[in-house]
């Protein structure tokens, strides 16, 4: 029996190593082929390209007050000749209110500030301001009403805030920006002189106005 000589096996061997490194590249490049390459779209879902954000029309964002507000609000004795105890302790706790309210509509409504200053020699010489309010409050209810002990009075008032409150609110914004009248000039008219009129008379009438102008508590 005839066996095949050494080198005959060693090109055997080689053949055989040559055919299996064959399959296995074949196999390599095939599953690269299979595998589809990555999208520039993929690309630039990894990498997401920068906002530009137009800051200049942006709006601050509104300011949402909460549902339930209260205000404090404190009173004195009036030191007034010719009233009782009791009639003091009725007044003080009356201003104790009515200052609570004053605090409430600055809560809710806003205040107004006005103020003024002066400068001389780099120096400053005046320094004022003054605030007003003016809102309507409907369903204020008192929490509580403390004597303090040198005789004032602590009023405690609390307001629920519901949807309607913010949904009249902004009505009322956009309807005093709507009916601002515009400024017309009239052309100037001769006066006529009024005829003289008796002011106790009307005194008696209108009643003292002096106050009026500065009440900054409406009821309905």
């Amino acid at each position: 029996m005839n066996h095949p000589s050494i080198p005959s096996r060693s090109l055997l061997l080689a053949a055989s190593l040559f055919g299996v490194l064959s399959l296995s590249a074949c196999s390599h490049l095939r599953g690269n082929a299979s595998s589809p390459a990555p999208s520039a779209t993929a690309a630039a879902d990894e990498h997401p390209a920068p906002l530009n954000v137009d800051s200049s029309n942006m709006q601050p964002p509104a300011v949402v007050l909460p549902s339930r507000v209260s205000a404090v609000g404190y009173g004195a004795l009036p030191m007034i000749d010719g009233l009782t105890n009791t009639q003091r302790r009725l007044l003080a706790m009356r201003a104790s209110k009515l200052d609570a309210y004053r605090s409430l509509a600055e809560t809710v409504q806003g205040i107004k500030l006005t103020g003024q200053s002066s400068v001389s020699a780099l120096a400053l010489t005046n320094d004022s301001f003054r605030a007003y309010v003016e809102a309507w409050l409907r369903g204020a209810r008192v929490v509580s009403v403390t004597p303090l002990p040198e005789g004032g009075y602590e009023t405690v008032l609390e307001l629920q805030l519901g949807s309607d409150f913010y949904k009249d609110a902004a009505q009322a914004e956009q309807g005093q920006a709507l009916a601002a009248p515009a400024l017309h000039v009239q052309p100037a008219m001769p006066e006529s002189v009024p005829a003289p009129t008796n002011a106790s008379a009307v005194s008696s009438v209108t009643g003292d106005t002096r106050f009026a102008a500065n009440n900054f508590y409406l009821s309905q």
